[in-house]
């Protein structure tokens, strides 16, 4: 009867912390974490805002004029925010829009609406323009849901960033449409374009504000 062979223990091998400590340093310095961005909203698709304008109470402006009647307007802040893409796709959803073109400081708004603008420089800078119009009772009539923020490049630049917690809280809502090589190469939208998830539920979002009224 054959006796099977012992196997010999591995070396041990000695543990050495710092050279453990090097590699996991090392490791982060890898991996950065990733800060928060306020306008990317992260896994958020609205930012809730201020429901009413925040001009002074007893003026003249501070009276209740507004009415919910009525079909859904796009407003763009400036050219090229995107505007009917954004009325088109809304419409598309069954949802009674109207696309009012470009914002004209002069006109009146009356009615339900949400403003469109993208997230370069002269977009926040309209949106600022825009949010000052209705907090200082300019806009009477209109009953703004908020603003729905276009992204103009598929990466947002540093500058970019730091402008965006002024996007933030000025309106009743803020939603973000991000970057879509489809959207942008398409005339008009219709059912077949393909749309990322975020787009699908933002526009869902939109329809159960208005809806809402």
């Amino acid at each position: 009867m054959k006796l099977a062979a012992k196997r010999k223990p591995a070396p041990l091998v000695p543990h050495n912390p710092f050279t453990q400590a090097e590699v996991e340093v090392s490791t982060e310095e890898e991996e950065p974490v990733l800060e928060p961005d306020p306008l990317l909203l992260g896994d958020r698709l609205s930012e809730k805002g201020p429901r009413s304008p925040l001009h002074s109470k007893g003026s003249e402006s501070a009276q209740p004029t507004q009415t919910t009647a009525g079909p859904l307007q796009v407003v763009g802040l400036h050219g090229g925010a995107g505007a009917s893409t954004i009325a088109g796709l809304l419409a598309g959803g069954g949802c009674a829009v109207v696309d009012q073109g470009r914002w004209d400081p002069k006109v009146p708004i009356s009615g339900p609406c949400v403003v469109v603008a993208t997230t370069r420089g002269a977009g926040l800078a309209a949106l600022k323009a825009f949010a000052e119009t209705w907090h200082t009772g300019r806009l009477p009539a209109a009953v703004v849901l908020g603003v729905v923020l276009v992204d103009d490049a598929p990466h947002q630049p540093r500058a970019m960033k730091r402008s965006a917690p002024g996007a933030s809280g000025v309106l009743p809502r803020l939603w973000r449409i991000p970057w879509s090589e489809d959207l942008r190469m398409v005339a008009a939208p219709t059912a077949d374009v393909p749309l990322s998830w975020r787009t699908r539920l933002t526009i869902n979002s939109i329809h159960r504000t208005y809806r809402s009224l």
